[in-house]
């Protein structure tokens, strides 16, 4: 089946706004085309099954899930955690799901979209701890390899813990807090994180090349402030 990404293609389909246009769609795309929604919101940290019956009732069409999560817009950042906040009923209003992956980081895309996998799998069964231990373990080789992803996923446990787009940066943003009260909280954080770093560097030599650099480009961004700073 095709499945159609509409100009508006989140929310619950209450913006006036957005009527006319989604009305357009429901009486006259053919009913056997999917449509994409992503949920509440564009990137959201709540995906609710209710918005979604409200927006299908309006585009009459079945609904393919477009989740935003672990996406990054290639912006230097990881979202490594367990998919949370989506509603155990979805599955009844919708009859499809598909993640977003983050954009180079396809190494470690495998924790978050694993852990999305099972949701889609079992929606009411889901649970995001249990999903994201199971994640780590497919993952991992070496009990080496999953200690330091564990540290890495406390490290960057993703944007929806946060209730923040897909920009956000949980490091650098931990690094700022730390630098406002102490100098020396902040440069302990950096050497904690620079310690993982070297261990991941070790355990997964022979890839994740994009997550290092990505870890190395946020160890570099604090270093510098740590040096700059009064």
């Amino acid at each position: 089946r095709m499945i159609f990404c509409p100009t508006f293609y989140w929310g619950d389909a209450s913006d006036p706004g957005q009527r006319a246009y989604l009305d357009v769609i429901a009486h006259e795309l053919d009913p056997a085309v999917l449509l994409f929604w992503t949920g509440d919101a564009v990137v959201t940290p709540r995906m609710s099954a209710d918005a979604g019956r409200r927006y299908r009732d309006v585009v009459r069409h079945d609904l393919f899930i477009w989740d935003n999560y672990p996406v990054n817009d290639d912006r230097p950042t990881m979202h490594l955690g367990p998919l949370t906040g989506r509603d155990p009923r979805l599955a009844e209003v919708a009859v499809g799901y598909m993640g977003n992956p983050m954009r180079r980081q396809n190494d470690l895309n495998r924790l978050a979209l694993s852990t999305a996998a099972d949701y889609a799998w079992d929606t009411a069964a889901y649970d995001p701890e249990q999903a994201g231990g199971r994640a780590i373990e497919r993952l991992a080789s070496s009990a080496e390899q999953r200690e330091v992803l564990r540290d890495l996923v406390a490290a960057y446990p993703g944007m929806l813990l946060f209730g923040q787009n897909q920009y956000f940066n949980p490091v650098r943003d931990q690094f700022e807090r730390l630098r406002v009260t102490s100098r020396a909280e902040a440069g302990s954080f950096v050497a904690e994180l620079r310690g993982v770093s070297d261990r991941f560097g070790r355990a997964f030599r022979d890839s994740c090349e994009a997550e290092r650099r990505t870890i190395g480009d946020d160890l570099a961004w604090m270093e510098n402030a740590l040096r700059e700073a009064p």
